[in-house]
């Protein structure tokens, strides 16, 4: 619209969409800033398994099982805690912030772990059809990871190596630090785009729908309890679960058959531990199920937009490119690898 003297009138200024580019730009920062740390962890624990393997070839370390095991400790404490300390000093933030922030009741923990177990049953379901549906298109996973222990010292190493300290590192780099830090804009926004990255994280067909459905349990337990005590105790079960079931079958102390049965029962109590166990955190607590996602930092933008911000970024762009070449490499057979 021209004026009096020949011009243009000014675009009005709407001070909504204004602070809606503000916050949109926040969030795109933040997830950025995330998306960089999970690619460095990633990175590290490349860098980290091909020393380990340099040094091992080159005679330093005794190949033995117990040392696989102790080189297993090594690669999961330090691709988690380099990078992880590096975002925690850039971020300004504290390890107390990221660990457990309340103290949580036994009366609160004890069913919150039976229901965080009841889910880990469900995916694990779901991950076992997504694989068998995906193999009707001769897809498959071909990447495979030694968990088994024939003594007693190696199995206890192999429950240290492969099931607790993986817990540990695994929540400390996705729960403490990426969640924590993508919560400032909100509860679901952070369980869902943390969990998007932990299940690309595991880059290969069989674990990434098992990966992100434990990934949403996890986050969504310790949002509400607080701290990530709840996670690291049932990603160390699910953990030690499945350590528990290849040892006994590979060890032969039961046969396959038999330890199907097992874990059908398992899974079974498990799931229903879960239910009852949901039933009364929700009798205990009205607002358990309910997740509040409106902050101060974006409370114009819908869960929508901040799930596109969080998508559009340098940081996770390049993180879940990263995952899904990991994948795609997964999925070729060893053999056409010389391996």
């Amino acid at each position: 619209m021209n004026n009096y003297y020949g011009g243009y009138y000014p675009q009005t200024f709407n001070p909504i969409e204004a602070e809606k580019r503000i916050q949109k730009k926040s969030v795109k920062s933040v997830s950025n800033k995330v998306g960089i740390f999970v690619t460095a962890y990633f990175l590290s624990m490349y860098l980290i398994g091909i020393a380990v393997m340099v040094i091992s070839q080159l005679g330093f370390i005794p190949q033995t099982k117990e040392t696989e095991f102790l080189l297993q400790i090594v690669y999961s404490v330090g691709a988690s805690l380099i990078p992880g300390l590096i975002f925690l000093i850039a971020m300004k933030g504290r390890v107390s912030d990221i660990l457990t922030k309340t103290f949580v009741k036994p009366t609160v923990l004890v069913p919150v772990i039976m229901f965080g177990m009841g889910v880990a049953m469900l995916a694990n379901l779901a991950a076992t059809a997504f694989d068998n549906n995906i193999s009707l298109f001769d897809l498959k996973n071909y990447a495979t990871q030694d968990t088994e222990g024939s003594t007693v010292i190696e199995f206890i190493m192999s429950v240290i190596s492969t099931a607790l300290v993986p817990a540990f590192a695994e929540e400390f780099a996705f729960r403490g630090l990426a969640m924590n830090y993508l919560r400032k804009h909100g509860d679901a926004f952070a369980i869902l785009g943390s969990s998007l990255l932990f299940g690309a994280m595991h880059g290969n067909t069989t674990q990434i729908v098992f990966a992100f459905l434990l990934g949403l349990i996890f986050a969504f337990v310790d949002v509400k309890t607080n701290s990530i005590l709840p996670s690291v105790i049932i990603h160390f079960t699910n953990n030690f679960y499945a350590v528990l079931s290849n040892t006994l079958v590979s060890n032969k102390v039961v046969s396959e058959e038999y330890a199907n049965i097992i874990c059908i029962a398992l899974m079974t109590a498990f799931s229903l531990l879960g239910v009852l166990s949901a039933i009364y955190l929700s009798k205990a607590d009205r607002s358990f199920f309910k997740l509040e996602d409106k902050t101060n930092e974006s409370y114009l933008l819908t869960f929508k937009e901040k799930i596109g911000s969080f998508l559009v970024n340098p940081g996770v762009m390049i993180a879940l490119s990263l995952f899904t070449a990991e994948m795609i490499a997964n999925m070729i057979p060893r053999e056409y690898l010389g391996i």
